[in-house]
């Protein structure tokens, strides 16, 4: 959270950072004459206090999108200069270097967020999707097993680590992580699609024909890929 990144926050400050946080939930993707303003405001606000983690911070909010990781990146690193202990930086710029396929770095930003809170499921999880990404298996089914661990209900981390098994060919836990998934979220279009999958493997073909017809009607546009 934004007000962990500082110890020092005065009214001004504030009010500045509500608002970024609003145009961010308004349009995060979308670079307009009103973050340019906004980017404005930040940039004096640094001159005024170059010690200020939590506006670096904010600033990199504004710049998070799929078309300005590089800047996104460049102000995570202003913002841990600041405060190198902040868990929430590095977790955003392990997810920027994710996004572009920088696996490795990734993890390291990862690994550092995990030794700083080490009960943190959402990091292990997102470390685990990284190292599926890079080929490694093993390590990915890890880091799902210790999301879950931290917190059972964890759906995506469920489905993950269904996934897993499914390409390990040990479908019975496949299949109880996917059930587990959609007995947490009925609508979890994903598990769907990967127990379809799994069924089609052992050989179910009407099962498999049922998730498909459920996938048709969660999503009818295919707009929800991958599983």
């Amino acid at each position: 959270m934004i007000h962990n990144l500082s110890g020092r926050f005065d009214k001004r400050w504030k009010e500045a950072l509500n608002e970024i946080i609003k145009m961010i939930k308004i349009d995060s993707g979308r670079f307009d004459k009103r973050w340019e303003e906004a980017l404005n405001e930040f940039n004096k606000m640094i001159e005024i206090d170059e010690k200020e983690a939590a506006v670096y911070y904010s600033r990199q909010n504004i710049f998070r999108g799929p078309d300005n990781r590089d800047q996104e990146i460049e102000h995570c690193d202003s913002a841990i200069k600041l405060n190198p202990k902040s868990t929430e930086v590095y977790l955003r710029r392990g997810d920027a270097y994710r996004s572009i396929g920088d696996y490795a770095k990734a993890i390291a930003d990862y690994n550092k967020a995990i030794s700083l809170d080490p009960r943190d499921s959402v990091t292990f999880f997102r470390r685990g999707v990284s190292f599926r990404k890079k080929g490694d298996n093993e390590k990915a089914l890890e880091d799902y097993n210790e999301a879950i661990k931290l917190k059972p209900d964890y759906v995506s981390a469920l489905n993950n680590r269904g996934n897993i098994y499914l390409r390990k060919g040990e479908y019975q836990k496949a299949l109880a992580d996917f059930n587990e998934a959609l007995r947490l979220n009925p609508k979890y279009i994903l598990s769907y699609k990967s127990r379809a999958l799994l069924y089609e493997r052992m050989g179910n073909k009407e099962r498999a024909a049922n998730d498909h017809n459920k996938v048709k009607e969660l999503d009818p546009k295919g707009l929800v890929r991958g599983f």
